[in-house]
């Protein structure tokens, strides 16, 4: 039943692979992700599937869309990882998170994995903001130059443990588009 189609492992593996086909092919305008019963993965097809929404190649006004070789510009090695819905790009003292919804280009050389400790990318991704703090658009360029980059406005700062035995808190800076990055700041 789907041995000639393209297999996915979750539902956002399909999507980014929906997002790369229609980069592709312009003229399909839209696919469908969805779960197969038989070898339980994901499969795109160009027909309607009840109960779901279309990927379109269309993106909203204020949707971001940050290019890979971006997110490699964070990272110490030059590598973008795949994790957790996300793109992960770490160097010494830090980690920047990208939904993938907001990844452009192609996803080729991304590799499947986590470049920092699960935990720490779990309280970067999912630690509960306490007091966030409005981040001037003036300090993320002089602080953050390649955050300002990839967005000059919309940023939150705040102050996050990355669990037990990590030394001290970290700064977290978040997009209202659901970027994050956290840095160790001495």
């Amino acid at each position: 039943m789907c041995r000639r189609k393209m297999r996915y492992a979750d539902e956002m593996g399909a999507t980014a692979g929906a997002m790369c086909s229609l980069d592709r092919r312009p003229e399909v305008r839209r696919l469908w992700v969805y779960p197969c019963p038989a070898c339980k993965g994901w499969h795109l097809t160009k027909y309607r599937v009840a109960g779901r929404r279309p990927v379109t190649g269309e993106k909203g006004e204020q949707m971001l869309d940050v290019s890979v070789s971006t997110i490699a510009a964070f990272s110490r090695d030059g590598r973008v990882f795949r994790a957790f819905g996300h793109l992960l790009a770490a160097a010494a003292g830090s980690v920047l998170c990208v939904p993938l919804a907001l990844a452009g280009g192609s996803l080729r050389h991304v590799t499947d994995g986590c470049p920092v400790p699960w935990g720490e990318a779990f309280a970067v991704l999912d630690e509960p903001s306490r007091a966030p703090v409005a981040l001037p658009e003036l300090t993320l360029a002089r602080e953050f130059p390649l955050l300002a980059g990839i967005a000059p406005a919309a940023w939150a700062s705040d102050w996050i443990g990355l669990g037990p035995g990590a030394p001290r808190p970290v700064l977290r800076l978040t997009h209202e588009s659901g970027i994050r990055y956290a840095v160790a700041r001495g």
